[in-house]
């Protein structure tokens, strides 16, 4: 099964990383990798202060993709989102 994790806010903010919602995020996509599910995370490019130098160290390989407005084709979408309207703004979900 496909599940993709869509975040409103880049995951390498240095504000952000390894805080809250990204936390549980990238324990879940971990889990699941290991349940045996493919796993993406997509997320804007918004940050909050500077980013994360290399941000590929921090990812275990799990794929993640950046940008504001991207069309995403999943079994299952988690959307954390600001507000009740941005994900619809940022996320086309099939």
């Amino acid at each position: 099964m496909k599940i993709v994790f869509c975040d409103y806010v880049s995951s390498f903010s240095r504000a952000y990383q390894y805080g809250g919602v990204q936390v549980k995020m990238f324990e879940t996509a971990r889990w699941l990798i290991k349940q045996g599910h493919e796993i993406e995370v997509h997320a804007s490019p918004l940050t909050f202060g500077s980013r994360v130098p290399e941000p590929a160290a921090h990812m275990d390989g799990i794929p993640y993709f950046e940008a504001w407005r991207q069309s995403i084709k999943a079994d299952v979408a988690y959307v954390v989102y600001y507000s009740p309207l941005a994900w619809q703004v940022l996320f086309s979900l099939k």
